[in-house]
């Protein structure tokens, strides 16, 4: 089976989710490739929008916000015909041009944006495809009415209604969860991996993450539970690609042996068991990684926009608690850190939430289609 994965580089969630999938075709055998979508309508293109979505994500958060409510507001923004859904198929001749000399039997979107364009260059495209949507975030995007696909594959059941009020039909839609990295499926003992972390077996152990773009008010949040941080407790800071956060804690804390400043990192699995807590900005790929280790979550409302609903939908389920207050916040980090029941019971909690491997889901899905599709 030929595979063609269509992602943005609009935040690393809707690449990670793109890398699972491929992952997972690479070990099964197929052909498959991974492309940025706005490449497709030029790679100045796709730079600008990356570097512009980075820069307001990171630094202008209620401009986002602004932007996903006005997209919730005015959906027809998006639809055909409209400037911005214009904009978006202008790479569909390119895009349809590159589906047809690689003869691909499906074609994944992990954003909505790249959903634009795909509908668009289906309709040129002389060879047949699946064309598939899978959802990153624990609710239905306002754009994503404007994509036309085969099938949804969507983060939970429960969202179903979500999707079926823009119109999308129940029998297109396929709980699969968003898929993770398979590593994440494998866990190692905590004290093991506490000591592979360089952080003490008998110490409690919070995990702060602002996503890979480093976003919040890091500098601020740390301040304030470092100055209540007793000995046997530990704090890892993950910056992300904010080297500028990353210099500015580092240097702040270079004498503090119980608080590390990480950089972009590859080991978050590891760093996941040996967390006893996890505040995390609340993208969809980082809460679901979270899920799939059962590690009691802090949500850090920075962004809000689609990020305010995977909050919503963790705290609703017990797993997870927020503050939108700063001082509140560390406050309840400290609570919970040291009280070990409370976390027991967020943690009790991930047990009424299905377990799946989604990327298998996914991939048994498609290849069960495109073969029951190439035998007619």
């Amino acid at each position: 089976m030929r595979i063609l994965i269509l992602s943005c580089n609009t935040g690393e969630g809707h690449n990670s989710c793109a890398s699972a999938l491929k992952e997972l075709f690479d070990s099964k055998g197929h052909y498959c490739v991974t492309e940025e979508a706005l490449s497709f309508i030029s790679p100045a293109a796709a730079r600008l929008i990356s570097r512009g979505h980075t820069l307001i994500y990171r630094y202008f958060p209620g401009l986002f916000r602004w932007g996903y409510g006005f997209a919730e507001r005015h959906p027809a923004a998006y639809r055909s015909g409209s400037a911005l859904n214009r904009f978006f198929c202008s790479g569909r001749q390119r895009l349809a041009e590159y589906i047809d000399s690689r003869d691909f039997d499906a074609v994944i979107c992990t954003h909505t944006f790249a959903g634009i364009m795909l509908t668009g260059a289906k309709q040129l495209c002389r060879t047949d495809f699946t064309t598939a949507f899978v959802g990153t975030d624990y609710t239905c995007s306002p754009t994503t009415e404007a994509g036309d696909f085969d099938v949804y594959f969507i983060p939970d059941d429960t969202l179903a209604k979500e999707y079926t009020d823009y119109g999308i039909p129940a029998s297109k839609l396929v709980p699969s969860g968003i898929p993770i990295r398979q590593m994440f499926y494998t866990d190692m003992e905590k004290a093991a991996a506490k000591a592979a972390e360089g952080v003490d077996r008998e110490h409690k152990h919070l995990l702060v993450m602002g996503g890979s773009m480093g976003c919040g008010r890091l500098d601020k949040l740390i301040f304030l539970l470092a100055n209540s941080l007793r000995p046997d407790e530990e704090i890892t800071v993950i910056c992300g690609t904010n080297k500028r956060m990353q210099k500015k804690l580092s240097r702040r804390y270079r004498r503090a042996p119980n608080i590390h400043i990480r950089g972009y990192v590859s080991d978050v699995p590891c760093l996941m068991d040996s967390a006893d807590l996890y505040l995390t900005k609340p993208g969809g790929i980082s809460v679901t990684e979270a899920k799939h280790k059962h590690l009691p979550m802090i949500c850090l409302n920075t962004v809000a926009g689609c990020e305010a609903y995977n909050c919503r939908f963790f705290v609703e389920k017990g797993c997870a608690v927020s503050e939108n207050n700063i001082a509140a916040l560390s406050r309840q980090c400290l609570s919970l850190l040291r009280g070990d029941e409370e976390r027991m019971k967020l943690e009790a909690h991930y047990a009424a939430l299905a377990d799946r491997n989604s990327a298998q889901i996914i991939y048994d899905y498609l290849t069960s289609k495109v073969l029951f599709a190439s035998s007619f």
